[in-house]
Parts: structure tokens; sequence; C-alpha cells
């Protein structure tokens, strides 16, 4: 096989996992999982430090949701809780804002509570 064989078979190598590339993440866009209501996943690691979650939860259409519950929650899906027993967790506002000032020795996960599973049937 000559260099300019090598050269070819290279760049079709190449075009083959582009190819591969592009269609996983199609898939990966048409199979994404979502929440109740179109609220997409949040998930995020912090590891022993002093942190503040400030955000502003939105659905696909970039429109604010407000009245959804968003907890640091424990790697076992237990609430992370602050030196005072309460959880780590803010309810958004009108304009889908949060904040939550928090210490957290591990790593974490944010849960996200749709607004409809936080009303009391």
């Amino acid at each position: 096989m000559n260099r300019a064989d090598k050269i070819l078979l290279w760049i079709k190598l190449v075009l083959s996992l582009v190819q591969l590339v592009a269609a996983l993440a199609l898939i990966g866009l048409l199979l994404e999982p979502q929440l109740a209501d179109g609220i997409d996943r949040l998930e995020t690691a912090i590891h022993g430090r002093q942190i503040t979650l400030e955000s502003t939860l939105t659905d696909r259409q970039g429109d604010p949701i407000s009245g959804a519950t968003i907890t640091v929650i424990r790697d076992n899906g237990t609430p992370y809780r602050d030196d005072n027993g309460n959880p780590a967790r803010d309810v958004t506002d009108r304009n889908g804002g949060f904040k939550i000032k928090t210490t957290v020795k591990g790593s974490y996960r944010v849960e996200i509570v749709s607004p409809r599973q936080n009303q009391k049937e």
C-alpha cells in the first residue's frame, strides 16, 4: 500500500467517524430525556465547597417555569440538609429564577420537580 492509498484510507476513516458522531448526536437529540411538562434534565457534580446555584428554569420555547422545586440531592437520592436541618432547595419565582446557597461535602445532583407535581390533589 503506497502513501496515497494510506492517506485515502485515513480520510475515509475520519469521514466515517464524523458520520457516526453526527448520527449519534441526532439520535441523542431525538431521544433526549424529558421531565414532565417539557422540563429538561439538569445534572451537575459539586465537590466539597460552598456553592451558590443561581439560574433561570425555562421550557424548550424559552418561557420561564414558575413554581418548580429545585433541590440539591445526594447521589443516593436524599436531599442535602444544611446545618439547621433544612433541605437545600428553592422554588422558582414567576420569572423561573431560583437561588440555592449551601456547603457540600461530596458529589451531588440537582433535582427539578415540575410545578404540577408540587400541587396537592
